[in-house]
Protein backbone atom coordinates (compact mmCIF):
# COMPACT_ATOMS: atom_id res chain seq x y z
CA UNK A 1 0.00 0.00 0.00
CA UNK A 2 2.58 2.44 0.94
CA UNK A 3 5.24 1.52 -1.79
CA UNK A 4 1.99 2.78 -4.41
CA UNK A 5 1.34 5.88 -2.48
CA UNK A 6 4.47 7.67 -4.46
CA UNK A 7 2.46 6.52 -7.55
CA UNK A 8 -0.90 8.39 -6.59
CA UNK A 9 -0.03 11.03 -5.40
CA UNK A 10 2.11 11.40 -8.95
CA UNK A 11 -1.59 10.90 -10.80
CA UNK A 12 -3.21 13.04 -8.46
CA UNK A 13 -1.42 16.14 -9.05
CA UNK A 14 -1.23 15.42 -12.94
CA UNK A 15 -4.98 15.54 -12.37
CA UNK A 16 -4.64 18.53 -10.46
CA UNK A 17 -2.24 20.01 -13.05
CA UNK A 18 -4.52 19.49 -15.79
CA UNK A 19 -7.91 20.34 -14.88
CA UNK A 20 -5.65 23.98 -13.53
CA UNK A 21 -4.45 24.03 -17.35
CA UNK A 22 -8.14 22.87 -18.65
CA UNK A 23 -9.37 26.06 -16.96
CA UNK A 24 -6.75 28.05 -18.02
CA UNK A 25 -7.27 27.57 -21.65
CA UNK A 26 -10.91 27.93 -21.45
CA UNK A 27 -10.83 31.44 -19.65
CA UNK A 28 -7.55 32.41 -21.92
CA UNK A 29 -10.70 31.51 -24.80
CA UNK A 30 -13.41 33.32 -23.08
CA UNK A 31 -15.56 29.79 -23.48
CA UNK A 32 -18.21 29.71 -20.56
CA UNK A 33 -21.11 27.64 -20.02
CA UNK A 34 -23.14 29.62 -17.12
CA UNK A 35 -25.33 27.50 -14.76
CA UNK A 36 -27.87 29.61 -13.51
CA UNK A 37 -29.77 26.98 -11.17
CA UNK A 38 -29.34 24.25 -8.99
CA UNK A 39 -31.93 21.79 -7.50
CA UNK A 40 -34.25 22.59 -4.61
CA UNK A 41 -36.31 19.71 -2.37
CA UNK A 42 -39.19 22.28 -1.25
CA UNK A 43 -38.95 24.54 -4.89
CA UNK A 44 -37.50 22.14 -7.61
CA UNK A 45 -34.71 24.55 -8.78
CA UNK A 46 -33.27 28.14 -7.49
CA UNK A 47 -31.01 30.47 -8.68
CA UNK A 48 -27.32 30.19 -7.40
CA UNK A 49 -26.10 32.41 -5.38
CA UNK A 50 -23.93 34.25 -6.91
CA UNK A 51 -23.86 33.07 -9.91
CA UNK A 52 -23.36 35.26 -13.15
CA UNK A 53 -22.37 34.97 -17.10
CA UNK A 54 -23.99 35.57 -20.64
CA UNK A 55 -27.71 34.22 -21.10
CA UNK A 56 -27.72 34.41 -25.13
CA UNK A 57 -31.70 32.88 -25.04
CA UNK A 58 -32.92 35.67 -26.73
CA UNK A 59 -30.95 38.46 -26.26
CA UNK A 60 -27.06 38.77 -25.18
CA UNK A 61 -27.57 39.48 -21.40
CA UNK A 62 -24.86 39.22 -18.90
CA UNK A 63 -27.09 38.59 -15.80
CA UNK A 64 -25.71 38.42 -12.38
CA UNK A 65 -27.58 36.97 -9.33
CA UNK A 66 -27.13 38.76 -5.95
CA UNK A 67 -26.41 36.85 -2.68
CA UNK A 68 -29.88 35.98 -2.02
CA UNK A 69 -30.25 33.88 -5.72
CA UNK A 70 -32.15 37.25 -6.72
CA UNK A 71 -31.89 38.80 -10.47
CA UNK A 72 -31.32 42.14 -8.40
CA UNK A 73 -29.03 44.69 -6.64
CA UNK A 74 -27.33 43.31 -3.24
CA UNK A 75 -30.60 43.52 -0.70
CA UNK A 76 -30.48 43.72 3.03
CA UNK A 77 -32.63 41.18 4.48
CA UNK A 78 -33.79 43.59 7.12
CA UNK A 79 -35.97 46.17 5.60
CA UNK A 80 -34.58 49.49 6.53
CA UNK A 81 -36.77 51.70 8.51
CA UNK A 82 -38.98 53.92 6.48
CA UNK A 83 -38.91 51.75 3.43
CA UNK A 84 -41.70 50.90 1.13
CA UNK A 85 -40.82 47.47 0.61
CA UNK A 86 -42.58 45.22 -2.31
CA UNK A 87 -41.82 41.41 -4.03
CA UNK A 88 -42.08 40.88 -7.07
CA UNK A 89 -43.25 37.02 -7.47
CA UNK A 90 -43.51 34.75 -11.07
CA UNK A 91 -41.72 33.22 -13.85
CA UNK A 92 -38.81 34.76 -16.40
CA UNK A 93 -41.35 37.76 -17.05
CA UNK A 94 -40.35 38.96 -13.57
CA UNK A 95 -36.63 37.85 -13.68
CA UNK A 96 -36.12 39.32 -16.87
CA UNK A 97 -32.88 37.69 -17.97
CA UNK A 98 -33.46 38.82 -21.54
CA UNK A 99 -32.86 42.44 -20.56
CA UNK A 100 -30.73 44.64 -18.41
CA UNK A 101 -30.81 45.00 -14.79
CA UNK A 102 -31.92 48.51 -15.11
CA UNK A 103 -34.38 47.70 -17.49
CA UNK A 104 -36.37 44.83 -16.03
CA UNK A 105 -40.09 45.61 -14.68
CA UNK A 106 -38.78 45.81 -10.75
CA UNK A 107 -35.81 48.15 -11.61
CA UNK A 108 -37.90 50.78 -13.81
CA UNK A 109 -40.67 50.01 -10.85
CA UNK A 110 -38.49 50.98 -7.79
CA UNK A 111 -37.51 54.51 -9.88
CA UNK A 112 -40.90 55.46 -10.92
CA UNK A 113 -42.27 55.10 -7.46
CA UNK A 114 -39.33 57.51 -6.34
CA UNK A 115 -41.76 60.11 -8.19
CA UNK A 116 -45.10 59.14 -6.65
CA UNK A 117 -46.35 62.05 -4.27
CA UNK A 118 -48.21 60.12 -1.63
CA UNK A 119 -44.56 58.16 -0.79
CA UNK A 120 -41.95 61.34 -1.06
CA UNK A 121 -40.10 60.87 1.51
CA UNK A 122 -39.87 57.48 1.75
CA UNK A 123 -37.52 54.73 0.23
CA UNK A 124 -38.76 52.15 -2.14
CA UNK A 125 -37.51 48.51 -2.25
CA UNK A 126 -38.64 46.78 -5.69
CA UNK A 127 -37.31 42.79 -4.89
CA UNK A 128 -37.20 40.67 -7.76
CA UNK A 129 -38.03 37.24 -6.54
CA UNK A 130 -38.97 35.98 -10.04
CA UNK A 131 -37.62 32.54 -11.56
CA UNK A 132 -37.79 31.33 -14.88
CA UNK A 133 -40.10 28.02 -15.36
CA UNK A 134 -42.35 28.84 -12.24
CA UNK A 135 -45.67 28.32 -11.73
CA UNK A 136 -48.26 29.65 -9.48
CA UNK A 137 -47.35 27.00 -6.74
CA UNK A 138 -43.90 27.80 -6.95
CA UNK A 139 -44.46 31.37 -6.49
CA UNK A 140 -46.40 30.43 -3.52
CA UNK A 141 -44.22 28.07 -2.13
CA UNK A 142 -41.02 31.36 -2.79
CA UNK A 143 -43.17 33.66 -0.26
CA UNK A 144 -43.17 31.20 1.71
CA UNK A 145 -39.54 29.69 1.95
CA UNK A 146 -38.14 33.50 1.18
CA UNK A 147 -40.16 36.43 -0.01
CA UNK A 148 -41.70 36.81 3.47
CA UNK A 149 -38.34 36.62 5.30
CA UNK A 150 -37.66 40.58 3.50
CA UNK A 151 -41.00 41.29 5.59
CA UNK A 152 -42.63 43.34 2.13
CA UNK A 153 -45.82 45.46 2.22
CA UNK A 154 -46.62 44.49 -0.89
CA UNK A 155 -46.39 41.41 -2.88
CA UNK A 156 -46.94 41.39 -6.36
CA UNK A 157 -47.27 38.27 -8.42
CA UNK A 158 -46.65 38.37 -12.13
CA UNK A 159 -48.83 36.10 -13.37
CA UNK A 160 -48.03 34.83 -17.10
CA UNK A 161 -51.48 33.27 -18.82
CA UNK A 162 -49.13 31.95 -21.92
CA UNK A 163 -48.17 28.82 -19.58
CA UNK A 164 -48.99 29.15 -15.95
CA UNK A 165 -52.34 27.46 -16.26
CA UNK A 166 -50.36 24.37 -17.46
CA UNK A 167 -47.83 24.76 -15.11
CA UNK A 168 -49.76 24.91 -11.95
CA UNK A 169 -51.48 21.38 -13.16
CA UNK A 170 -49.63 17.83 -12.47
CA UNK A 171 -51.97 16.52 -15.23
CA UNK A 172 -50.59 18.69 -17.48
CA UNK A 173 -47.18 19.69 -16.48
CA UNK A 174 -46.26 16.02 -14.77
CA UNK A 175 -43.85 15.69 -12.25
CA UNK A 176 -40.93 17.83 -13.23
CA UNK A 177 -41.71 20.34 -9.92
CA UNK A 178 -43.46 20.95 -6.97
CA UNK A 179 -47.41 20.99 -7.64
CA UNK A 180 -50.62 21.72 -5.30
CA UNK A 181 -53.46 18.50 -6.28
CA UNK A 182 -56.95 18.52 -4.95
CA UNK A 183 -57.77 16.19 -2.46
CA UNK A 184 -61.05 16.17 -0.35
CA UNK A 185 -61.70 19.97 -1.39
CA UNK A 186 -58.40 20.68 -0.45
CA UNK A 187 -54.92 21.80 -1.87
CA UNK A 188 -52.24 19.09 -0.87
CA UNK A 189 -48.48 19.82 -2.10
CA UNK A 190 -47.49 17.54 -3.72
CA UNK A 191 -43.45 16.87 -3.74
CA UNK A 192 -43.33 13.63 -6.01
CA UNK A 193 -40.93 15.28 -8.14
CA UNK A 194 -38.55 15.04 -5.48
CA UNK A 195 -38.26 11.29 -5.07
CA UNK A 196 -36.39 10.04 -7.73
CA UNK A 197 -33.08 9.15 -7.27
CA UNK A 198 -30.92 11.93 -9.58
CA UNK A 199 -33.36 14.11 -8.17
CA UNK A 200 -32.18 13.08 -4.66
CA UNK A 201 -28.64 13.14 -5.62
CA UNK A 202 -28.79 16.06 -6.84
CA UNK A 203 -29.98 17.70 -3.87
CA UNK A 204 -27.71 16.20 -1.55
CA UNK A 205 -24.53 17.93 -0.11
CA UNK A 206 -22.55 16.82 -2.90
CA UNK A 207 -24.71 17.47 -5.60
CA UNK A 208 -25.41 20.85 -3.60
CA UNK A 209 -21.61 21.86 -3.98
CA UNK A 210 -21.47 20.93 -7.50
CA UNK A 211 -23.69 23.17 -8.08
CA UNK A 212 -22.60 26.04 -6.15
CA UNK A 213 -18.81 25.40 -7.74
CA UNK A 214 -20.25 25.73 -11.02
CA UNK A 215 -20.63 29.77 -11.20
CA UNK A 216 -16.45 29.76 -10.53
CA UNK A 217 -14.84 26.63 -12.70
CA UNK A 218 -14.87 26.85 -16.91
CA UNK A 219 -14.14 23.27 -16.34
CA UNK A 220 -17.49 22.24 -14.41
CA UNK A 221 -19.43 24.26 -16.36
CA UNK A 222 -18.23 22.55 -19.69
CA UNK A 223 -19.03 19.16 -17.67
CA UNK A 224 -22.68 20.25 -16.75
CA UNK A 225 -23.33 21.31 -20.36
CA UNK A 226 -22.29 17.99 -21.74
CA UNK A 227 -24.54 16.45 -19.28
CA UNK A 228 -27.33 18.80 -20.21
CA UNK A 229 -26.86 18.08 -24.04
CA UNK A 230 -29.16 14.85 -23.84
CA UNK A 231 -32.05 16.56 -21.93
CA UNK A 232 -32.13 19.76 -24.97
CA UNK A 233 -32.46 16.81 -27.33
CA UNK A 234 -35.20 16.12 -25.16
CA UNK A 235 -36.65 19.16 -25.33
CA UNK A 236 -36.03 19.56 -28.77
CA UNK A 237 -38.19 16.44 -29.43
CA UNK A 238 -41.12 17.40 -27.33
CA UNK A 239 -40.99 21.54 -29.73
CA UNK A 240 -41.47 18.90 -32.23
CA UNK A 241 -44.03 17.07 -31.28
CA UNK A 242 -45.88 20.64 -30.29
CA UNK A 243 -45.23 21.87 -33.45
CA UNK A 244 -47.32 18.87 -35.13
CA UNK A 245 -50.42 19.17 -33.28
CA UNK A 246 -50.53 22.33 -32.44
CA UNK A 247 -54.17 24.09 -33.20
CA UNK A 248 -51.95 26.72 -35.58
CA UNK A 249 -49.09 25.63 -38.04
CA UNK A 250 -45.67 27.06 -36.89
CA UNK A 251 -44.53 30.45 -38.35
CA UNK A 252 -47.81 31.60 -38.51
CA UNK A 253 -47.94 35.32 -36.55
CA UNK A 254 -48.60 34.50 -33.42
CA UNK A 255 -47.38 30.75 -32.67
CA UNK A 256 -44.80 30.32 -29.98
CA UNK A 257 -43.60 27.16 -29.08
CA UNK A 258 -43.97 26.50 -25.02
CA UNK A 259 -47.02 28.63 -24.82
CA UNK A 260 -50.63 27.19 -24.40
CA UNK A 261 -53.13 28.12 -27.10
CA UNK A 262 -55.50 26.06 -25.11
CA UNK A 263 -56.36 29.29 -22.53
CA UNK A 264 -57.86 31.23 -25.59
CA UNK A 265 -60.86 28.29 -25.89
CA UNK A 266 -63.53 29.29 -23.94
CA UNK A 267 -65.16 27.25 -21.93
CA UNK A 268 -61.85 25.16 -21.57
CA UNK A 269 -61.80 21.58 -21.99
CA UNK A 270 -60.71 18.85 -19.81
CA UNK A 271 -57.63 18.75 -18.21
CA UNK A 272 -57.71 22.56 -18.66
CA UNK A 273 -60.77 23.28 -16.98
CA UNK A 274 -59.51 21.41 -13.44
CA UNK A 275 -56.47 23.49 -14.25
CA UNK A 276 -58.20 26.83 -14.25
CA UNK A 277 -60.12 25.77 -10.71
CA UNK A 278 -56.77 24.81 -8.97
CA UNK A 279 -55.39 27.83 -10.53
CA UNK A 280 -58.02 29.99 -8.42
CA UNK A 281 -57.65 28.43 -5.16
CA UNK A 282 -53.84 28.43 -5.48
CA UNK A 283 -54.29 32.30 -6.10
CA UNK A 284 -56.30 32.30 -3.16
CA UNK A 285 -54.05 30.48 -1.43
CA UNK A 286 -51.62 32.84 -1.65
CA UNK A 287 -53.63 35.86 -1.14
CA UNK A 288 -54.42 34.52 2.42
CA UNK A 289 -50.63 34.03 3.19
CA UNK A 290 -49.53 37.62 1.71
CA UNK A 291 -52.27 39.65 3.64
CA UNK A 292 -51.91 37.27 7.20
CA UNK A 293 -48.37 39.04 7.10
CA UNK A 294 -50.21 42.19 7.01
CA UNK A 295 -49.07 42.80 3.27
CA UNK A 296 -51.07 44.18 0.42
CA UNK A 297 -51.41 41.46 -2.60
CA UNK A 298 -51.98 42.16 -6.09
CA UNK A 299 -52.35 40.28 -8.75
CA UNK A 300 -50.79 41.64 -12.38
CA UNK A 301 -51.77 39.46 -15.66
CA UNK A 302 -49.31 39.23 -18.31
CA UNK A 303 -50.41 38.08 -21.53
CA UNK A 304 -48.46 36.66 -24.96
CA UNK A 305 -47.05 38.39 -27.23
CA UNK A 306 -50.30 38.10 -29.70
CA UNK A 307 -52.47 39.50 -27.75
CA UNK A 308 -50.39 43.01 -27.55
CA UNK A 309 -49.06 42.83 -31.49
CA UNK A 310 -49.53 46.59 -32.51
CA UNK A 311 -50.98 45.54 -35.46
CA UNK A 312 -55.30 44.17 -34.89
CA UNK A 313 -55.40 42.49 -38.36
CA UNK A 314 -52.93 40.06 -37.55
CA UNK A 315 -54.80 39.40 -33.66
CA UNK A 316 -57.95 39.07 -35.55
CA UNK A 317 -56.54 36.54 -37.94
CA UNK A 318 -54.62 34.33 -35.21
CA UNK A 319 -58.14 34.43 -33.53
CA UNK A 320 -59.44 33.11 -36.29
CA UNK A 321 -56.85 30.34 -37.21
CA UNK A 322 -57.75 28.97 -33.70
CA UNK A 323 -61.68 29.66 -34.37
CA UNK A 324 -62.10 31.79 -31.40
CA UNK A 325 -64.15 35.18 -31.70
CA UNK A 326 -61.40 37.29 -29.49
CA UNK A 327 -57.87 36.45 -27.89
CA UNK A 328 -60.03 37.70 -24.47
CA UNK A 329 -60.63 34.92 -22.76
CA UNK A 330 -57.60 34.49 -20.31
CA UNK A 331 -58.12 38.21 -19.17
CA UNK A 332 -61.93 37.90 -18.96
CA UNK A 333 -61.77 34.47 -16.38
CA UNK A 334 -58.73 35.80 -14.74
CA UNK A 335 -60.65 39.07 -14.36
CA UNK A 336 -63.93 36.90 -12.89
CA UNK A 337 -61.52 35.06 -10.29
CA UNK A 338 -60.01 38.15 -8.76
CA UNK A 339 -63.85 39.40 -8.41
CA UNK A 340 -64.74 36.34 -6.71
CA UNK A 341 -61.89 35.93 -4.82
CA UNK A 342 -61.45 39.67 -3.82
CA UNK A 343 -57.92 39.74 -5.49
CA UNK A 344 -56.83 42.98 -6.26
CA UNK A 345 -56.11 42.80 -9.90
CA UNK A 346 -53.97 44.68 -12.86
CA UNK A 347 -54.04 42.91 -16.15
CA UNK A 348 -51.41 44.51 -17.98
CA UNK A 349 -52.84 43.46 -21.54
CA UNK A 350 -54.79 46.82 -21.83
CA UNK A 351 -51.73 49.55 -21.56
CA UNK A 352 -49.08 47.24 -23.23
CA UNK A 353 -51.41 46.76 -26.43
CA UNK A 354 -52.28 50.88 -26.07
CA UNK A 355 -48.85 51.56 -26.18
CA UNK A 356 -48.31 48.91 -29.25
CA UNK A 357 -51.14 50.27 -31.45
CA UNK A 358 -50.10 53.92 -30.75
CA UNK A 359 -46.38 53.80 -31.25
CA UNK A 360 -46.16 50.71 -33.38
CA UNK A 361 -43.79 48.82 -31.72
CA UNK A 362 -43.71 45.67 -30.12
CA UNK A 363 -43.34 45.38 -26.64
CA UNK A 364 -42.20 42.01 -27.25
CA UNK A 365 -39.22 40.04 -28.37
CA UNK A 366 -35.79 40.93 -29.50
CA UNK A 367 -33.69 40.98 -33.28
CA UNK A 368 -33.26 37.61 -34.19
CA UNK A 369 -35.53 36.22 -32.10
CA UNK A 370 -39.29 35.79 -32.29
CA UNK A 371 -41.00 38.94 -33.74
CA UNK A 372 -43.23 40.28 -31.59
CA UNK A 373 -43.02 37.37 -29.04
CA UNK A 374 -41.17 35.82 -26.25
CA UNK A 375 -40.34 37.66 -23.76
CA UNK A 376 -41.25 41.62 -23.11
CA UNK A 377 -38.26 43.81 -24.67
CA UNK A 378 -36.88 46.71 -22.54
CA UNK A 379 -40.25 48.82 -24.13
CA UNK A 380 -42.95 45.89 -22.75
CA UNK A 381 -41.13 46.29 -19.04
CA UNK A 382 -41.17 49.89 -19.35
CA UNK A 383 -44.75 50.15 -19.89
CA UNK A 384 -45.82 47.40 -17.49
CA UNK A 385 -43.32 49.15 -14.85
CA UNK A 386 -45.88 53.04 -15.46
CA UNK A 387 -48.96 50.40 -14.94
CA UNK A 388 -48.24 48.62 -11.74
CA UNK A 389 -46.53 52.10 -10.39
CA UNK A 390 -49.68 54.02 -11.30
CA UNK A 391 -51.76 51.68 -9.09
CA UNK A 392 -49.51 51.69 -6.27
CA UNK A 393 -49.14 55.17 -6.37
CA UNK A 394 -53.19 54.84 -6.56
CA UNK A 395 -53.40 52.65 -3.51
CA UNK A 396 -51.35 54.72 -1.36
CA UNK A 397 -52.38 58.19 -2.41
CA UNK A 398 -56.06 56.60 -1.72
CA UNK A 399 -55.31 54.89 1.66
CA UNK A 400 -56.10 51.67 0.66
CA UNK A 401 -53.00 50.60 1.67
CA UNK A 402 -52.56 51.85 5.81
CA UNK A 403 -49.81 53.38 6.66
CA UNK A 404 -49.11 52.29 10.32
CA UNK A 405 -45.68 53.97 10.80
CA UNK A 406 -42.27 54.10 9.98
CA UNK A 407 -40.93 51.25 7.94
CA UNK A 408 -44.16 49.41 6.91
CA UNK A 409 -47.26 49.50 5.05
CA UNK A 410 -49.70 47.22 5.66
CA UNK A 411 -53.37 46.21 3.95
CA UNK A 412 -56.30 46.70 6.04
CA UNK A 413 -58.02 43.22 6.08
CA UNK A 414 -59.84 42.39 3.02
CA UNK A 415 -63.56 41.66 3.28
CA UNK A 416 -64.59 37.92 2.07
Amino acid sequence: MFRRLPDLMLLGASLLVGLALAEGSLRLLGLSWPVFYRPDPILGEVPIPGAEGWDRSENAVFVRFNEHGMRDRPRSLPKPPGTLRIALLGDSYVEAKQVDLEETVGAVLERELDLCPSLEGREVEVLNFGVSGYGTTQALLMFRERARKFAPDIVILGFFVGNDIRNNSLALQGASKPHFVERDGDLVLDTSFAEGIGTLLRNSALGRSWYEMTPYSRTAQLVAATLRARREREREERRREEERTAATAAGTPGFEPGLDHAIFFEPAAEPWESAWRLSEKILARLRDEVEDTGAHFLLATIGTGIQVHPDPAVRSAFARTLGVPDLEAPERRLSLIARRQAIDHLPLVPPLRRYAEVTGSCVHGFVGAVPCGGHWNSLGHRVAASALAERICTLSASRAIADPGPGSLARRPAAR
